[in-house]
């Protein structure tokens, strides 16, 4: 999601061009993309300097935040505007291209994912963290997720400097 997309003097009606030439940029060469005949849209967000990612589960409905930080403020006072924001560009795309489950996804609100390994002292990391959630993450109940990381600890700090 770019910069311009966050901001409040840009019309809703440019973002959401900005937003639909951005997919379809993104999926050039694939209909099944482009149409969104796929379980899950993941983005990978970078908010200053911190990667994690929103994703969409458009088979079982769902609109996740997977962060490696555990925080303990609101939604609202980590991410700002940024999740609802995508939520109703991506929502209005749904729409676009009358995808069945547009007008259920734009009733959801955001979770964020329980991991056990999520981080309170880790902010160097997230992007290893988001890559790896990527590759592991297939729509299950956080409980039987297993992405192969370990709590934070000592062994995680083992593991991260053998990723890296």
């Amino acid at each position: 999601m770019s910069p311009a997309m966050e901001d409040t003097k840009v019309s809703i009606r440019e973002r959401q061009e900005e937003f639909h030439a951005n997919i379809l940029a993104a999926c050039r060469r694939n209909e099944t993309i482009a149409s969104l005949k796929v379980d899950l849209v993941f983005f990978i967000m970078l908010r200053g300097r911190h990667f994690y990612l929103v994703v969409f589960n458009l088979k079982k409905p769902s609109f996740l935040i997977i962060d490696n930080i555990n925080h303990t403020q609101s939604i609202e006072e980590v991410y700002g505007i940024v999740p609802e924001t995508l939520h109703s560009l991506f929502c209005n795309y749904l729409r676009e291209v009358h995808h069945p489950k547009a007008y259920e996804m734009l009733q959801l609100q955001p979770e964020i994912v329980d991991m056990d390994w999520r981080t309170k002292k880790n902010f160097v990391d997230c992007g290893v963290f988001a890559m790896r959630h990527m590759e592991t993450f297939f729509g299950s109940k956080s409980k039987d997720w297993k992405c192969g990381l370990v709590k934070e600890g000592t062994k995680n700090k083992a593991q991260f400097n053998f990723i890296r």
